[in-house]
């Protein structure tokens, strides 16, 4: 019962601080246009209910290239059985070496002269492999159109412009579906590919 019980105020704890960081991050938004702040929600959801909707990616004026207080770490999957409906993006950091290597957050520093290009890696992560599931995002028109998504693995185009696709069907995996949010300067409005 007292491991439940740690568990649980844990949880809570980091979901009040999740909250907290979004809102601040949502006020960042909305002076977006004279100073470039600006954040992506990434939600994943399967047709059996499941969904995470608490994984945010962007540019922060206080924030830094690496770990900052803006980057949130994910919690890890609940054990079996409460796991096998396990369903969660990460963006995984090892190299930042922390107690959790996993964050539901990563944000980036506001370029100081001109904007500039910046990828995120991000993993899909699952108990339940083999099933389709629904990605699909919420952020400016701006930042959206500038943006596409790639399998990491093999540099696949899914979404090539991130404005007019709203969403991408993905097929889990054990491993994990591992992909890269790109963000580009420079991007041909025509095709929505990069230059």
């Amino acid at each position: 019962m007292i491991l439940f019980s740690q568990h649980f105020f844990l949880i809570l704890a980091l979901f009040l601080t999740q909250s907290t960081c979004w809102s601040i991050a949502a006020e960042h938004v909305t002076e977006q246009s004279s100073n470039k702040e600006w954040h992506v929600r990434l939600i994943v959801s399967t047709e059996d209910g499941r969904q995470d909707r608490g994984n945010i990616l962007g540019r922060l004026r206080d924030s830094v290239q690496g770990l900052d207080s803006h980057d949130l770490p994910e919690m890890p999957p609940p054990p079996s059985p409460m796991g096998d409906r396990y369903l969660s993006i990460v963006f995984p950091h090892p190299e930042w070496k922390t107690a959790m290597p996993d964050f539901a957050s990563d944000f980036r520093a506001v370029p100081a002269d001109k904007d500039t290009d910046a990828t995120w890696k991000f993993e899909i992560r699952t108990h339940t492999p083999g099933i389709p599931a629904k990605l699909s995002w919420e952020g400016p028109a701006e930042v959206l159109k500038r943006s596409q998504i790639k399998e990491a693995s093999s540099g696949k185009v899914l979404v090539a412009n991130c404005a007019v696709q709203n969403s991408s069907t993905i097929t889990l995996k054990k491993e994990g579906v591992v992909l890269l949010w790109e963000y580009q300067v420079q991007k041909n409005q025509k095709s929505g590919i990069g230059n």
